[in-house]
């Protein structure tokens, strides 16, 4: 058992976590302030209401429509295409159904190509 590596994966983990904490910390403790506000505090700090940053700027974004929703709507279905079908191919190779003979893997491609299509609209 290599136990170096089993302890430097899990070192790094931890690492990338506190950095993670760390960062959402920053972040959220200015929010968490904001809302806390007393109503007098408010009043004081009208002036920096207006210069609201991030999510609070595209809030309302959600709900408008792309401008060119078709090519949008198209482009995500050919991927999830696309992606449907690596993955069957995938999942057929994990189970050793290919080997016996020679183009199965080809002939499987172009026939989970064929049967995902569905997905694509």
């Amino acid at each position: 058992v290599h136990w170096f590596s089993i302890v430097n994966s899990f070192m790094l983990c931890l690492f990338l976590i506190a950095v993670v904490t760390i960062i959402l910390m920053k972040t959220l403790r200015r929010d968490f302030t904001k809302y806390t506000m007393t109503e007098q505090e408010e009043l004081e700090n009208i002036d920096r209401a207006a210069d609201d940053s991030g999510w609070k700027q595209v809030h309302g974004d959600v709900f408008r429509r792309p401008p060119h929703l078709m090519q949008l709507s198209v482009l995500v279905s050919t991927g999830v295409h696309i992606a449907a079908t690596v993955a069957c191919v995938l999942v057929l190779a994990i189970t050793n159904t290919y080997y016996r003979q020679r183009g199965t893997t080809r002939a499987s491609a172009v026939l989970m190509y064929v049967l995902t299509t569905m997905l694509a609209g």
